[in-house]
């Protein structure tokens, strides 16, 4: 029997190589131009072969997409200051505390939650000098002029803020040594309080998405650990996942103090937890 089938030439979109290298074996042939036909006794058979071929393959790539979607339900329970979604925002609008921040003048949700961690561990206490890592939209930083009027206050963020009156701000990454020369010549001497509420841009993949923000937390540790006074407190946001215990570890070698709490104005459904060192050892 001879049957006529049109293939696709090989810059199409097969696969992996060995995809492509299967398929070239499985037709003993160079693949033709597209719209070219093959024509061979046994093309009721490749054909079949080829079938299969693809069945297979789509079945991977559906495979594949369900697991992105697993991570992209699971990466909704990541950041709470970040879009993820036009879902997200929906339902973000709805919010109790995202309405409060509107209504109370609050640039962010998250100021909320540092009044809270504030009411329990008073950490603005006797703090004259605030560092706030990873600082916009602007949110923590209003909350520490209003805890602690007389203070001085600097920010620093990667996005621009809209300017505070009687807070310093540098646009800047706190992972280059650059702009860690640009705080340590703003401080006017080490400080009594550092704060880090920093998340990366999200991608989807919470695998990814962990790795990113706990990077982050380390540099925002490193840099309390060299700029905090003695006794001084460090206060961050952490996600749970690999690699928590063994960081929380690290924190509590070099502070005599330190609690783990979530705040209510953190969503139930999020991973994160918010870390309160106090008493720097040195």
């Amino acid at each position: 029997m001879v049957a006529r089938c049109f293939l696709f030439h090989t810059s199409a979109n097969w696969g992996s190589e060995r995809d492509k290298v299967h398929l070239n074996e499985l037709l003993r042939v160079p693949f033709p131009l597209p719209g070219h036909e093959f024509v061979s006794p046994e093309a009721g058979q490749i054909v079949n072969q080829v079938s299969q071929k693809f069945s297979k393959l789509r079945t991977r790539l559906q495979d594949t997409f369900n697991d992105l979607k697993t991570d992209a339900k699971r990466s909704s329970l990541f950041d709470d200051d970040v879009t993820i979604s036009k879902q997200w925002q929906r339902e973000r609008k709805k919010e109790f505390y995202y309405k409060k921040a509107k209504k109370e003048g609050y640039r962010a949700r998250s100021s909320y939650k540092l009044l809270q961690i504030d009411k329990i561990y008073h950490i603005f206490k006797n703090s004259s000098i605030i560092l706030d890592l990873g600082c916009a939209p602007g949110g923590w930083l209003q909350v520490c002029k209003q805890k602690a009027k007389n203070a001085f206050i600097l920010g620093i963020d990667l996005e621009s803020i809209q300017g505070i009156s009687g807070v310093e701000f540098i646009q800047g990454d706190i992972t280059k040594e650059g702009d860690l020369n640009k705080i340590r010549n703003k401080l006017q001497d080490k400080a009594d309080l550092i704060l880090s509420d920093c998340s990366p841009s999200v991608s989807g993949v919470w695998s990814i998405d962990h790795a990113r923000q706990l990077d982050l937390v380390k540099s925002a540790y490193k840099i309390s650990i060299d700029l905090l006074k003695n006794k001084g407190i460090f206060v961050c946001k952490i996600f749970q996942g690999e690699d928590f215990n063994e960081f929380i570890k690290e924190i509590k070698a070099h502070f005599s103090f330190l609690a783990l709490y979530k705040p209510e104005a953190s969503r139930k459904k999020s991973s994160e937890i918010y870390v309160v060192a106090k008493n720097l050892k040195n």
